[in-house]
């Protein structure tokens, strides 16, 4: 049927009506959630296809539609239905989006784009504060970024600005039912989203105003929002491109802004935790989360903003060392975030002028791979070794860095003699002793 109605316009003007019905999730099967998953594998299955038949066989029609609907679900009155109404009409524009973003009709495209956008935000947040409404709202920015840049400026600003917003909303109902139809929490897809606005047009964010509201997203998990650490390493890439698009004088100052709430919380945490007796694991699940940031703001700022970045890893080294090796043989989340910092910090060494920083890479590596050895921790060794792998393969290595370099060999050795388990071990060996 999809096929036919993808030659046959008047055939897809009159499925569509029929298909947008039966994307709407029906109030009795919120109460079965296997009957839920069910329809939503249905959903994405079949009725995507056909809503690609109908985009097919009436491009326009299809598009006018979607606006329409989207326009009229906005501006209803709030009813129990109406969330589920509004998150269908969304999710027929996301099921044709491969094939409108390619549209050859931008105009008509860019012309509903608008329409819908403008619905969207003149609802403010009455029922896309629902959370099935706002994941499926972050799905069609996401989606559509890239058209989004051919419209007016006002709306790239206005889907930037539904986008931030989803941050600021209280996720606390946001319950199995609806992570059954969303999958992706509406955090996690409001972070694809920003990512792909900040990239498709980082100039957009650079007034005082767009940078403050940035800067606040980037500080709500210090604050209220619990916001996962892949999220903020995707939020992390994203700012990183703004940045980078800044006047050269500017991104420094942005880059230290950017940090300071990530070394401030470890430096607490770290203080904290040589405190406690009780609780211990949460409070180094969390500093691994905040090492893992800081990794990556090495490793997205080390290019084009070296030398604040050096200053990052020289304040924030004495933390890291005394948390690992207090803690990186018992803590696997520990020690794979460590792993992923020295990695990060190995990519700032390029000449014998950088030797020092390799020397204390390389002696805090040695010392936790005794620490391991001891207590017979394959899991916590499995970093160390990636990194002893990087390290010998690294090409810019001088004679000063080579004898560094075959220190650490050593030490891994003298690790993996130690009778740990080798079945656990055996892929990053292999991926060692190749290297």
């Amino acid at each position: 049927l999809a096929d036919c109605a993808a030659e046959n316009p008047n055939l897809a003007t009159r499925l569509l009506p029929v298909l947008q019905g039966k994307a709407i999730i029906q109030t009795p099967l919120l109460d079965d959630v296997g009957s839920l998953e069910d329809y939503i594998n249905f959903r994405q299955r079949v009725l995507a296809i056909g809503f690609q038949g109908c985009y097919s066989g009436c491009e326009g029609f299809y598009l006018r539609s979607c606006a329409s609907a989207i326009d009229e679900f906005c501006s209803a009155s709030l009813s129990p239905q109406l969330p589920f109404q509004l998150e269908a009409a969304l999710v027929c524009m996301i099921s044709v989006s491969n094939k409108a973003t390619k549209t050859s009709d931008k105009q008509a495209l860019v012309s509903q784009l608008d329409k819908m956008v403008s619905a969207l935000v003149a609802n403010d947040f009455k029922t896309t504060s629902h959370p099935v409404v706002m994941a499926s709202l972050c799905r069609f920015i996401c989606k559509y970024a890239k058209c989004l840049t051919w419209c007016a400026t006002s709306v790239y600003e206005a889907a930037c600005e539904l986008t931030l917003q989803v941050f600021q909303r209280d996720l606390a109902e946001y319950d199995t039912r609806w992570k059954v139809i969303t999958q992706t929490s509406p955090l996690s897809l409001a972070s694809d989203a920003l990512k792909s606005l900040l990239c498709r047009n980082p100039d957009i964010f650079q007034s005082p105003d767009a940078l403050s509201a940035l800067e606040r997203t980037w500080n709500l998990p210090y604050q209220t929002q619990k916001i996962p650490i892949e999220d903020r390493e995707t939020l992390c890439s994203g700012l990183a491109v703004v940045i980078q698009s800044l006047p050269s004088d500017s991104q420094e100052t942005s880059f230290t802004a950017l940090a300071k709430p990530v070394l401030s919380c470890v430096a607490v945490l770290t203080k904290n935790i040589d405190e406690m007796t009780t609780g211990v694991d949460s409070i180094l699940i969390r500093i691994g989360n905040e090492i893992r940031l800081l990794a990556k703001l090495v490793d997205v700022f080390r290019k084009s903003n070296r030398e604040p970045v050096v200053v990052l890893v020289q304040r924030t080294w004495p933390a890291v060392v005394h948390i690992s090796k207090a803690h990186f043989a018992t803590s696997e989340t520990l020690a794979n975030s460590v792993g992923q910092y020295l990695l990060a910090s190995l990519s700032l060494y390029r000449s014998e002028e950088d030797i020092s920083l390799l020397r204390d890479i390389a002696s805090l590596v040695k010392e936790l791979m005794a620490a391991v050895a001891d207590a017979k921790s394959s899991a916590s060794l499995i970093p160390l070794l990636k990194f002893a792998g990087q390290l010998v393969k690294a090409k810019q290595l001088t004679n000063g860095a080579e004898d560094v370099a075959k220190e650490v060999v050593i030490a891994t050795f003298e690790s993996l003699r130690s009778g740990m388990d080798e079945l656990v071990l055996a892929t990053c060996t292999y991926d060692f002793l190749n290297a």
